[in-house]
């Protein structure tokens, strides 16, 4: 099992897949990876992990037998109205396994996380390498990448996605993944893991380096304002820490002098006016002390998309911005048809080929880029609150848990995923993310075993 377990995670990063094109993939005579049926590497790792933690799922099962009752008949009834129960029934197939990687994630919490901490730097410098690589070659290197999960495509590629330095254009670089904006987003939450490690070596620095210029090439805009976002976060956290910690050394405090004033204020907060999650939330960014994050390395989170944003131009064209607002239009339509029980696990595409068959829309067949909307459109708000009672399982876990690195950087990744998931559709709906954000949920829900 801890063999599967190494292997598996050596494999995240990977697109290995074999794809079947049954009719119901194809729309307008072209081939839809949404909706093509496929069997992952991962998924050949996942199969007998699940057949050795039988007893333990089925165990977990029977404790929580009326609300998997429940949740058996919703997908019944989800793939029964569905637009294609084929598309609906093949996608629950992949939620079912996807449920199961969080459950064994959540019994095997420790060694996970000490094997990720040795793993996640090389997968980081094998993704920076290729990623650079790929920019310099104006395309895809083929070869033993093609292997790895390295699509075929240059610069010319059609609908590929490209950005601007200093009015040059480049191509924005795709590692093993489907599109910029995942790599970006899964290797923003590596950087996080290896940001937080104690004690960092070599590879680990040399990682932090080629991360850092890896999603600076992306140019993923969600990527780097939650980059920027959450580096100022820090910055401030860190300013009003070394305040306090300046203003307690005042001895002896008068009445008025400023430390009884951060006193009362401090009482105030505690009893008062701010909740006391709010205060777990910013109490978890003060430096914990021996083992914390290195403050240094997070420069990188602020540097990243300040350079970004004052050196490129990414390459989105006004109508695109127009086309994301219909998406989210046409998911608005779609949920207020179908409330409760949604259009169909995986069949929002099929739903908008049906909307609309003009030329224009053909650039633009795939999910709204909201994975709340999304989820809404096809599991109805039935399925939706589900997702947020699983959410909110894992944040009020993570903020009762005493601070820690293993906390710090699940609370941060949870809250990155909600982010970016607002603007894009991939933690739902690409391999490599679904699994990384399963992972995360399984750390999350079983944190008090989670040390790094």
């Amino acid at each position: 099992m801890k063999t599967l377990l190494v292997f598996f995670l050596l494999s995240l990063p990977l697109q290995i897949g074999r794809h079947f094109w049954p009719d119901f993939s194809i729309v307008y005579g072209l081939k839809v990876d949404f909706l093509s049926p496929v069997i992952y590497l991962q998924d050949l790792i996942l199969l007998p992990m699940i057949f050795l933690s039988g007893k333990t799922i089925v165990s977990f099962l029977k404790s929580y037998r009326k609300h998997f009752f429940l949740l058996f008949i919703f997908i019944i009834v989800n793939v029964f109205l569905s637009l294609n129960g084929l598309v609906a029934l093949f996608f629950w197939i992949r939620i079912i396994e996807l449920g199961c990687l969080i459950l064994i994630t959540a019994g095997n919490t420790r060694f996970i996380f000490e094997k990720l901490k040795v793993i996640v730097p090389y997968q980081i410098i094998l993704e920076g390498l290729l990623g650079i690589a790929q920019v310099i070659n104006k395309g895809s290197l083929t070869g033993l990448y093609w292997f790895l999960g390295e699509r075929d495509f240059s610069f010319y590629s059609w609908n590929i996605a490209k950005a601007k330095i200093f009015g040059l254009t480049f191509l924005r670089p795709l590692g093993t993944f489907s599109h910029s904006n995942s790599l970006a987003a899964f290797i923003f939450i590596c950087l996080i893991i290896v940001i937080f490690k104690p004690k960092k070596y070599f590879p680990d620095k040399i990682a932090l380096f080629l991360g850092s210029i890896l999603i600076f090439l992306c140019f993923s805009r969600t990527v780097l304002i939650a980059g920027l976002l959450l580096g100022l976060f820090f910055l401030a956290a860190k300013i009003i820490f070394l305040f306090k910690q300046n203003l307690s050394k005042f001895n002896p405090p008068s009445r008025n002098s400023p430390i009884v004033r951060l006193r009362e204020a401090e009482t105030l907060f505690r009893f008062g006016r701010i909740s006391a999650l709010t205060k777990r939330i910013i109490e978890i960014f003060q430096p914990s002390g021996r083992g914390s994050f290195n403050f240094n390395y997070f420069v990188l989170l602020i540097l990243m998309p300040v350079m970004a944003f004052f050196t490129t131009n990414g390459y989105l064209p006004f109508p695109s911005l127009i086309i994301r607002r219909n998406l989210m239009q046409f998911s608005i339509d779609l949920i207020k048809h179908n409330l409760f029980f949604g259009i169909g696990a995986n069949n929002f595409i099929l739903a908008l080929a049906n909307g609309y068959n003009n030329w224009e829309w053909l650039n633009w067949m795939q999910p709204v880029h909201n994975i709340f909307l999304l989820l809404i459109s096809e599991t109805g708000l039935i399925g939706f609150f589900g997702f947020l009672y699983l959410l909110f399982l894992c944040l009020r876990r993570l903020i009762r848990q005493n601070n820690s690195n293993s906390k710090h950087i699940l609370l941060i990744s949870l809250c990155f995923i909600v982010f970016t998931g607002m603007f894009d559709h991939y933690w739902f709906t690409l391999i490599q993310n679904q699994l990384l954000f399963a992972v995360i949920l399984g750390l999350s829900l079983n944190i008090k075993n989670a040390k790094i």
